[in-house]
């Protein structure tokens, strides 16, 4: 999730981050609402998601 994070101060407007995971990220999705970002998550095959974040 740190990673994420940090990625995040780098995003500039249209760009997108997409993560691969071995489980739904719910902690992230607070911080993401939170700080006004939008996301998608699904899963891509059992036990493995997908989730692409951009500005809202």
């Amino acid at each position: 999730m740190e990673r994420v994070l940090d990625a995040l101060t780098a995003l500039r407007t249209g760009q997108r981050i997409r993560m691969l995971i071995e489980r739904e990220p719910h902690p992230l999705f607070r911080i993401l609402d939170n700080n006004g970002y939008a996301y998608s998550c699904a899963e891509v095959e059992p036990g493995l998601y997908q989730v692409v974040i951009r500005e809202k």
